[in-house]
């Protein structure tokens, strides 16, 4: 059976148990919780082991969808650490498009690995806690375990209205002269949404920012074993799109755009959502700030991730502390993007 694996190991001076385990308590029970809030069911477990499942047919989901993959954990409960094997059947009865579903299994183990330690919390139904408004978020946490009705309701009206849809942007005619960013969408990337992101950034910078046709994948980029694209093939072809459009400046700024996940080899990182080449050449993958959230909420992201790109190269804006500036450092998880305003504040 073809499965794609991958091992988290958490200390368990860094996780929310901490207390209970030195007290002498089982801590299974809020391990099913966690994993039961993202969809898996408990098959065989002790104090110190468990076994879940997830897909398989447990649930019908539309044809296609990732979490219709047969999923499982293996959990063992050590003195000093939590390991935690996960696996996604490939090749099996209910396997779906790999790229996805070992897409979703990473999903998952980012939301369980917050959720084990303390940065996400599962509500009354098991959903996690997502803190895409920060403000509010705190003090629905205040208030969480005294009202998780009041909760559930305003977290979903505002995942309903907050957010951005670039769709709905009415794109005009670019105006004269010679660009000062361009997007180059790789192929997969929809066209009309960079077209969007780039009407509402010219629109909201007052600078000339256009989009140039799809450009093809390289053809070196995809690792199969990490289903994840490495970045440095895309730098060659960024600078070739370049130098064949003619409206162009010495300082234009072009960032790609990637539908997937990304990388950079050798490195330890997981993903990363941007990378600059050098001062003029960027690009931003989109499959972590998409996947699972509603699209408003991913159009969102996207804006403020290649506007902080545009901050980077166009405005030469510097890293900030301030928790409330695009330019925040670090940007480390959807998290911090989400908690980030959409100003190069200092």
């Amino acid at each position: 059976m073809d499965k794609y694996t991958s091992t988290l190991e958490i200390p368990l001076s860094q996780t929310v148990f901490a207390d209970a385990i030195s007290s002498g308590m089982n801590i299974r029970p809020q391990l099913t919780n966690f994993l039961g809030s993202i969809g898996y069911d408990i098959v065989l477990g002790d104090k110190d082991s468990a076994y879940f499942k997830a897909g398989g047919g447990q649930e019908s989901y539309p044809e296609g969808d990732p979490r219709n993959a047969s999923r499982e954990v293996r959990i063992k409960i050590n003195p000093e650490s939590i390991i935690c094997e996960f696996a996604v059947d490939l090749s099996g009865e209910y396997a779906v498009d790999k790229i996805k579903a070992v897409g979703f299994l990473r999903h998952e183990i980012n939301v369980f690995d917050s959720l084990v330690r303390g940065i996400a919390r599962p509500d009354g139904n098991g959903k996690p806690f997502k803190s895409l408004f920060p403000t509010l978020a705190k003090i629905l946490a205040a208030v969480l375990a005294l009202s998780p009705i009041i909760y559930k309701a305003v977290d979903s009206l505002h995942r309903e209205l907050g957010g951005m849809n670039l769709k709905e942007q009415k794109v005009e005619q670019a105006r004269s002269g010679y660009a000062d960013v361009y997007l180059l969408p790789f192929h997969g990337f929809d066209e009309g949404l960079a077209m969007g992101l780039a009407h509402k950034l010219g629109q909201d910078l007052n600078i000339s920012v256009r989009v140039c046709t799809s450009l093809p994948m390289p053809g070196n980029s995809f690792n199969d074993a990490r289903q994840q694209h490495a970045v440095e093939p895309f730098y060659k072809p960024e600078i070739d799109a370049a130098a064949a459009l003619l409206d162009t400046k010495k300082d234009t700024v072009f960032i790609g755009l990637l539908d997937g996940s990304m990388y950079v080899s050798n490195s330890p990182m997981r993903f990363l959502f941007a990378i600059g080449f050098d001062e003029k050449f960027f690009l931003v993958g989109n499959y972590e700030i998409k996947n699972g959230v509603p699209e408003r909420i991913y159009h969102e992201r996207l804006y403020k991730l290649v506007k902080r790109q545009i901050g980077k190269a166009f405005y030469k804006k510097k890293p900030t502390s301030n928790p409330d500036s695009l330019m925040r450092s670090p940007m480390m998880s959807t998290r911090d993007l989400d908690e980030a305003g959409t100003e190069f504040l200092p």
